[in-house]
């Protein structure tokens, strides 16, 4: 029984690690398209 959790735990520990993974990716092109949103003569006003 002692295995299986061990096992569980790992599984459960890289899909945490994966899922880290692609939040800071999303994190990262968010904050790309804010800038791109809010540079001058990107043609579009920041409502703020």
């Amino acid at each position: 029984m002692r295995r299986r959790y061990d096992r569980l735990l790992g599984d459960v520990a890289e899909l945490v690690a994966i899922l880290a993974g692609r939040v800071a990716a999303l994190e990262a092109e968010v904050e790309r398209l804010r800038a791109e949103r809010e540079a001058p003569g990107s043609g579009r006003r920041s409502d703020g």
